[in-house]
């Protein structure tokens, strides 16, 4: 993952969406890049699971090792995509994030795992329509496994 700001003057945390089917291999994906965290990395992980998927994930993920600073999940029961609404739940957890990192709290890295159900559209638009994620959040990249 690249560092936090890749452009002079652009001190927001690089957002990586890691979508892809059920049993693709999403979780080792972000386990992989978990494990090659460079030694000064802050990452934050929100995980998105679909209640009708919740216990289809196979592999968990590494989330007890150095680097990862903060750890969520954020569940769909069926009434709808949380994070397209403004008061979804990954909004929430991404504003409470940001608060964290205004007052003082290190994060260079942000990892969001969708559901395999999941349409990655909202996700990726949440980082452009939300003002208190677009303003210290910015989509670095999405990776499709």
């Amino acid at each position: 993952l690249p560092p936090a700001a890749m452009d002079a003057g652009d001190d927001r945390v690089c957002g990586w969406i890691v979508t892809g089917l059920t049993g693709a291999g999403k979780s080792t994906v972000v386990n992989s890049l978990l494990a090659k965290l460079p030694a000064d990395a802050a990452v934050a992980v929100c995980v998105h699971h679909h209640a009708k998927a919740f216990m289809l994930e196979t592999t968990p993920l590494q989330v007890d090792q150095p680097g990862v600073v903060h750890f969520s999940e954020v569940f769909d029961f069926g009434s709808g995509c949380l994070c397209c609404s403004p008061d979804g739940d990954l909004t929430r957890q991404l504003a409470q994030l940001a608060t964290r990192k205004l007052s003082g709290e290190r994060v260079t890295h942000l990892i969001v795992e969708t559901t395999g159900l999941a349409d990655p559209n909202p996700f990726i638009d949440l980082f452009g329509t939300e003002e208190v994620i677009s303003s210290n959040f910015r989509l670095a990249g999405v990776l499709a496994v």
